[in-house]
C-alpha cells in the first residue's frame, strides 16, 4: 500500500496485486493489507465522487475478507488458538463489521440486544466487546446510545470505560457528535475524565462522519485544547487525525491559514502530509 501512497504504483495495479489473498491465513499479511487499505479509504472518501467511489470499495473489501471471516468466525478455540489467533480474529470481526458484512452486523446486534434487555447480564466476550458495541451505536437509535453512556459513567473498569468511550464515537447521528465534543472539554458536565479526553476526542475525529464538526470544533476551541494538553504527543496527534482526510488545495489553504496560529513543528509535519495527499489524488 505504502507503493500508491508514495505514486511508485498505480491504485488498479494494488487492488489486483491482492487477488492472491482470498488464499491467505496469516494475520501479519492480513494486518498489513487492512492498514495499507485505510490510506485508500480516507482518500477516497474525501474525494467529490466519495459516496459512489466508497460503495464500491466497501463491497470491494467485504468481498476480500469473507473468506477468511467465514474461516475463522466469532467463536474463540480456546484448546487451540494461539495468541495472534485471537488478535486475528478480532481484527477480521471488527472489519466485517465495520464494511457492513450482513452475517457480522446481525451477530453483533444481537449480542447487544441480549445486554440491553438484562442490563445486569452482559455476557459478549470481552474481546469482542469493542465491535459489537461500536457496531450497536454506528446502526442503533440514540436508546442505544444512552444505554452505553450510562454504562460508561457507572462503570468502575478502565478497560470497560475505554471500550466504551471508543464505541461512542461511532456514531453516525451529528448531534450526538456534536453532543460527543462537548462533553469531553465541558468540565462542568463531569462526564468525561481529564485523562480520557484527548484519546475520547481523536476517537471522534476518526469517524467520517464527524471531518466537519471536528475541524470546526478544533478551531473553535483551540485555545482552550493548547492550553490544556498542548504539551501532550496526543495533541500533535488529534490535530493529524481531524485533517488525515484533506486532501484538496482549497482544504490545504484553509489548514495553513489556521497553520499560521500553532505550533511550528506540528505545522510541518501536518502541512507535509496534506501535499502528499494532494499529489496522490492527482495522479491518474
Amino acid at each position: 500500500m505504502q507503493f500508491s501512497y508514495l505514486d511508485i504504483l498505480p491504485a488498479s495495479l494494488i487492488f489486483e496485486l491482492l487477488d492472491y489473498s482470498h488464499s491467505e491465513d496469516s494475520y501479519i499479511v492480513w494486518e498489513r493489507i487492512l492498514t495499507g487499505l485505510q490510506y485508500i479509504e480516507q482518500m477516497i472518501t474525501s474525494s467529490s465522487s466519495g459516496f459512489y467511489l466508497y460503495e464500491r470499495f466497501r463491497s470491494y473489501i467485504v468481498d476480500l475478507i469473507l473468506p477468511i471471516y467465514n474461516k475463522l468466525g466469532w467463536q474463540d478455540q480456546p484448546l487451540t488458538d494461539k495468541w495472534l489467533d485471537k488478535l486475528h480474529r478480532d481484527m477480521i470481526i471488527s472489519t466485517a463489521c465495520r464494511y457492513d458484512l450482513d452475517h457480522c452486523i446481525q451477530h453483533a446486534q444481537d449480542l447487544f440486544e441480549k445486554w440491553f434487555n438484562s442490563p445486569y447480564n452482559n455476557t459478549i466476550a470481552a474481546n469482542q466487546r469493542r465491535v459489537v458495541y461500536c457496531t450497536s451505536v454506528r446502526l442503533g437509535d440514540r436508546a442505544r446510545f444512552q444505554f452505553l453512556l450510562r454504562e460508561y459513567q457507572s462503570s468502575n473498569d478502565p478497560q470497560e470505560k475505554a471500550r466504551i468511550q471508543l464505541a461512542l464515537s461511532c456514531t453516525r447521528d451529528i448531534e450526538l457528535i456534536r453532543y460527543l465534543l462537548d462533553i469531553h472539554v465541558n468540565s462542568e458536565r463531569n462526564i468525561i475524565r481529564r485523562q480520557d479526553v484527548l484519546v475520547g476526542i481523536r476517537a471522534i475525529c476518526r469517524n467520517i462522519i464527524a471531518e466537519t464538526e471536528c475541524w470546526t470544533f478544533l478551531r473553535a476551541k483551540w485555545t482552550q485544547l493548547y492550553r490544556e494538553y498542548g504539551g501532550s504527543l496526543n495533541f500533535a496527534e488529534l490535530v493529524k487525525d481531524i485533517t488525515a482526510r484533506f486532501n484538496s488545495l482549497t482544504q490545504l489553504e484553509e489548514f495553513e491559514r489556521f497553520a499560521e496560529q500553532i505550533s511550528e513543528k506540528v505545522c510541518f509535519i501536518l502541512t507535509k502530509k496534506q501535499r502528499i495527499s494532494i499529489e496522490f489524488l492527482g495522479c491518474s
